[in-house]
């Protein structure tokens, strides 16, 4: 991996996030450990496995960014971990959306609502229509449109309640009163991206 493409990807956390990876500090690290090991060759790599990255040495560098450099990783890395940790996947979030829209929807409008294009969902659809939980329609005579069946909706309805627990369980690590702060906090931001 190039030092530009390990800009547009970080390492530490695998997800583009805008940060050149030295902003990050385990993205920093892993980067720097895979240059060392390359620098080394397959024969060096082969005969001594590589070592787990220290935690210590990627929080003192990312420690030493500066706020807003933090705040930003922190805000393009979460929501990655957070649907990474309440299990949820692309098909879960895709027949959620659809349920939503009274199980009918467009694939191009859902690849905008899921900030991806038609093509990226395009695994999502199909399998979702193999489980028997969409079928593709025609509507006012267009087809291409997406329609729940009866289990799908059933389904749909079944994963988003799964998905709301997990999260709730997820922020029970904060109190009532942090999770007030949070709320404010990120509103506070929000309200900030409508008059920008």
């Amino acid at each position: 991996m190039t030092h530009a493409s390990a800009a547009a990807v970080c390492p530490g956390c695998h997800f583009h996030c805008r940060l050149d990876h030295f902003m990050c500090g385990l993205g920093a690290y892993r980067w720097e450990q895979a240059q060392k090991e390359r620098a080394e060759g397959p024969a060096a790599a082969a005969a001594e496995p590589a070592a787990k990255p220290a935690a210590k040495p990627a929080a003192k560098h990312h420690a030493s960014a500066p706020a807003d450099v933090r705040i930003e990783h922190l805000l393009t890395v979460l929501p990655h971990k957070l649907r990474a940790a309440a299990g949820e996947r692309v098909e879960d979030k895709l027949l959620c959306a659809v349920m939503r829209r009274r199980g009918l929807a467009a694939p191009s409008i859902m690849a905008k609502l899921l900030y991806t294009n038609t093509a990226g969902l395009l695994p999502s659809i199909e399998a979702l229509e193999a489980a028997g939980y969409l079928k593709m329609v025609e509507v006012d005579g267009r087809p291409g449109f997406m329609q729940l069946t009866d289990e799908g909706m059933a389904e749909g309805r079944r994963r988003a309640a799964h998905h709301t627990t997990s999260y709730r369980e997820l922020m029970a690590c904060l109190s009532d009163e942090e999770q007030a702060q949070l709320v404010a906090l990120l509103s506070k931001l929000l309200a900030a991206t409508k008059t920008a």
